[in-house]
């Protein structure tokens, strides 16, 4: 049997992702900052991982429209609904300035690997479906 890890309360975290002003409050904080984010089921704790440059894009993209999301993720929201799931912010990353964009994602991408490697293989959505479309 496979043991889960989990995320410490002490994690910021955003609950009642279904509710607009939630979405909206997790959108206007993190605006104008590079993060790595984890979204975790209550049911059964599964998590996905995942990394932004453009955080208000892609919790829209995550919460809203399920475009340029994992798989995986979107069906677990479409079985247990987006009330049972829990967004954190894993970490505020300080990319180094004078990089490119590509640059400044994989930077956020080496980042982002040190977080799902703290998660057994067997938690993660990230690990049992590919991303349908990627995009930071």
């Amino acid at each position: 049997m496979t043991k889960f890890t989990f995320i410490p309360n002490s994690v910021r975290h955003f609950m009642n992702l279904h509710l607009l002003r939630t979405m909206n409050n997790l959108q206007y904080v993190y605006r104008k900052d590079a993060i790595v984010y984890a979204f975790r089921c209550r049911i059964d704790n599964m998590v996905y991982v995942g990394s932004t440059l453009t955080p208000g894009r892609r919790f829209h993209n995550h919460i809203v429209t399920g475009e340029y999301s994992n798989a995986a993720l979107q069906q677990a929201i479409s079985i247990h609904g987006l009330e049972n799931f829990i967004a954190y912010i894993l970490e505020i990353v300080d990319i180094p300035t004078g990089l490119s964009f590509e640059e400044k994602r994989a930077f956020l991408r080496v980042v982002e690997q040190k977080h799902i490697d703290k998660f057994p293989k067997a938690q993660l959505y990230n690990t049992i479906a590919s991303v349908s479309k990627t995009k930071s």
